[in-house]
């Protein structure tokens, strides 16, 4: 978002397309760091594969019974696709993670968890395919490790492992793969997003289906208001102060948040 619209500031312009009531089981602070990652996953399923959410009235492929990898389920963005795949209608929810982060991500809605630490990780991925006689066909990458560099090509990034994952058979079938990062030595990944504004151009001035932010909003409060607690994300901390949050940033950018969501204090509050 611009500086414009006055992100530190007492008071801020505030686009509607982002704005949603708070429901009256969430906190104000677990609430701030619910949109971002939700909007992310929202986009990735319903934009970019174009899948359909009956329950919400949005139309698009039917994801009922289908099964779908999640790849890092632990990240914000992880968590909230978890979730939403399973409101949606998916039967076989796979995920990589840390073996530590297993336990709260079945309880989220995973079905298969995968440790990404193995060597194996890919071949316990396919393997528990055949065991359940099915083929996945839809992935997301939510780490996007590698996604501009050699290790598309190689094999060592995480789009490249994704791929790998869902097919052991040279990729002959349709599959739809998504990375939160743009793969430009791969074309089969499409890119998501964050944010969508309102209208025909993302956010950086690209066309876009004006249909796309309304989409999301739409499926937005239909999560927010469920009754069964909506989304959630396992932990999140408040930092406070300058120095605090300079240190959370870099522990960020270390890779040493696992399962946390960290938010700044606003100054102001």
């Amino acid at each position: 978002m611009p500086s414009s619209y006055g992100t530190h500031q007492d008071l801020a312009v505030a686009r509607s397309e982002l704005l949603y009531k708070v429901p009256s089981n969430l906190s104000l602070k677990d609430a701030s760091a619910i949109c971002m990652a939700a909007h992310t996953s929202a986009d990735a399923l319903f934009n970019v594969i174009g899948l359909g959410f009956p329950a919400a009235d949005v139309t698009g492929i039917d994801p009922t019974g289908r099964g779908i990898l999640i790849w890092g389920g632990a990240s914000s963005v992880g968590c909230m696709t978890i979730q939403i795949a399973k409101a949606a209608g998916f039967q076989h929810i796979f995920t990589t993670a840390s073996l530590k982060n297993h336990s709260v991500l079945r309880q989220l809605g995973a079905t298969h968890c995968f440790d990404y630490h193995s060597s194996s990780v890919v071949n316990d991925i396919q393997t528990t395919q055949k065991d359940l006689g099915i083929d996945l066909t839809m992935a997301f990458d939510t780490v996007g490790k590698g996604a501009s560099g050699h290790g598309v090509t190689d094999g060592l990034s995480t789009p490249a492992l994704t791929r790998s994952a869902l097919d052991s058979s040279g990729f002959s079938k349709d599959i739809y793969l998504v990375c939160t990062l743009p793969v430009p030595a791969d074309s089969a990944f499409k890119f998501c997003t964050s944010y969508r504004p309102n209208g025909d151009r993302n956010a950086i001035g690209a066309p876009q289906d004006p249909e796309a932010p309304i989409r999301i909003h739409t499926i937005m409060e239909h999560l927010l208001a469920s009754t069964d607690g909506g989304l959630r994300l396992p932990v999140v901390t408040a930092v406070t102060g300058v120095e605090a949050g300079i240190e959370a940033i870099r522990r960020v950018a270390a890779g040493e948040v696992s399962m946390e969501k960290l938010v700044l204090k606003h100054p102001l509050e």
